[in-house]
């Protein structure tokens, strides 16, 4: 996985298998620091990029944007694909293995997994689990549960209030019936499993009420790299917004939400947050590094994809390759970095690992009828054996509320240490997180589950100047990693 030579971004994504998002940031980031020898001296980057894990990733999206599109079925549905994205990277060491910009490079640079500030939606929700355990804001930790009843009302507004202007009632998704799913009694595990609003508005008003609404919740998060740059090594890096006050004068002063809005910080704030909603948003990068950090036991870290530069003369080797061991490096950047541990508490740790893991494996709960979890019906065929992974759907509701501007989130890691990746798959206006963007994911983890054959890239020669034949297009060898039942639940 090269960028060499001619510095176009079309040649060097030749060579890395559709990854030219990638490309095009590895060129600018080699302009940044060496200038014109970059384009003139035959610098060649090499990069954390795998090209088998890279063209997976790219199909994988593919293949989930062409079923979308057949679900919708219309000529306009197909004409007017949503954007995604998708990156992968090693949790121990934070390299970048796959990183999917967008749908079509060609007609957008705007890369969506480092650049779209999105609502993670429930994804988020193993945050908010932490902060409470952390902080010790669920009477009895782990083994605290509650009763869900579908509905959740505000405890700290005054009765008065509520019958004025201020909203005190939320509500779980429906369960197809029209009516919020009533979870019965719940505790952090299966909170996670089946995705209960209820168990999470409740975190969301209480450790901001009973601490002396102290931004508790926003500092606990803000650990994981919410808010802030991961500090990856490509230019353009966006930090997503964590809300709070500041945030919230700012956007008000901008014209983003209503003056009066802007005001001051209010518990409803906080309950939007705790679910993944409101004024919280993060970029697919910053989601994967804090999936990264669960998988690793606390340790965040930075994610890079330039593995070593390396200088001119570096001989040409097999088509779209040059000979490095023929080569001079002359920056090294391979050694991991880790910005920080958080010293995630085990009991804790261990309960959201489990909760993420019946999210994919099942079982759900049972109360007024047997609640499936969100990934349960979808990941079974997946080869849970060969590889068992833990992840989160997620479903940012999008404009007016309206189903159809849904966006579709799913975040997951390994749990076999010699497999250390996480992946997070984000599909915009695609529907819910267990019926896009979970497919894309579960088709990764099935082929680094060694279950789908991957087809690796076959590259032009672009170290050849007069070469004139394309790279032949790809397709996800085996698309039945896609099939499988969807959770009807908008969670």
């Amino acid at each position: 996985t090269r960028c060499s030579r001619d510095w176009s971004s079309d040649v060097c994504s030749s060579d890395l298998g559709h990854a030219e998002y990638v490309a095009e940031l590895a060129r600018q980031l080699a302009h940044d620091r060496f200038g014109d020898d970059a384009y003139t001296r035959g610098i060649n980057v090499y990069t954390t990029v795998s090209s088998m894990h890279q063209t997976l990733a790219y199909d994988a999206v593919q293949a989930g944007i062409e079923r979308y599109g057949k679900r919708h079925g219309s000529a306009k549905a197909a004409t007017a694909l949503p954007q995604a994205a998708l990156i992968s990277l090693d949790a121990r060491t934070g390299a970048i293995e796959a990183m999917v910009g967008g749908t079509d490079f060609a007609t957008s640079r705007f890369n969506h997994a480092t650049q779209a500030q999105r609502q993670p939606g429930s994804t988020f929700k193993p945050f908010v689990a932490y902060a409470a355990l952390n902080t010790g804001q669920l009477p009895g930790g782990v083994e605290y549960t509650l009763r869900d009843t579908g509905t959740y009302k505000l405890t700290s507004i005054p009765e008065e209030r509520c019958q004025l202007n201020v909203k005190c009632i939320f509500k779980n998704a429906n369960c197809g019936n029209g009516a919020p799913c009533r979870y019965g009694r719940v505790n952090v595990v299966s909170a996670l499993a089946i995705s209960s609003d209820v168990f999470f508005y409740k975190i969301g008003e209480e450790i901001f009420s009973q601490r002396g609404y102290r931004p508790i919740l926003e500092e606990q998060v803000r650990q994981f790299g919410f808010g802030s740059p991961t500090g990856i090594d490509l230019p353009y890096e966006f930090i997503g917004t964590v809300p709070n006050k500041a945030l919230k004068q700012r956007l008000a002063a901008s014209g983003a939400i209503a003056k009066e809005e802007g005001k001051g910080y209010y518990v409803g704030d906080n309950v939007q947050f705790a679910i993944g909603q409101g004024l919280l948003s993060a970029t697919p990068l910053q989601l994967a590094v804090a999936y990264g950090t669960i998988a690793s036991g606390g340790k965040v870290v930075q994610p890079h994809v330039v593995r070593a530069v390396w200088g001119p003369g570096t001989p040409n080797g097999k088509p779209g390759r040059v000979d490095l061991d023929k080569g001079v490096v002359l920056r090294d950047y391979s050694a991991p970095e880790i910005k920080r541990d958080i010293g995630m508490d085990k009991t804790a740790r261990d309960a959201i690992v489990e909760g993420l893991t019946r999210v994919v494996n099942g079982p759900g709960v049972r109360s007024d009828i047997y609640h499936s979890t969100t990934g349960e019906k979808l990941f079974r065929s997946y080869p849970k054996r060969a590889l068992p992974i833990a992840g989160k759907t997620g479903t940012a509701q999008g404009a007016g509320n309206l189903p159809w501007n849904d966006s579709s989130a799913f975040a997951a890691f390994s749990k076999n240490p010699n497999i250390p990746y996480t992946a997070v798959a984000y599909l915009e206006k695609s529907g819910f997180g267990s019926r896009a963007a979970a497919p894309v994911v579960k088709c990764v983890f099935t082929a680094l589950a060694g279950k789908t054959r991957v087809i690796d890239a076959q590259p032009a020669d672009p170290l050849d100047v007069n070469a004139i034949t394309p790279a032949p297009e790809q397709r996800l060898n085996s698309p039945f990693c896609l099939v499988g039942s969807g959770s009807s639940v908008r969670d």
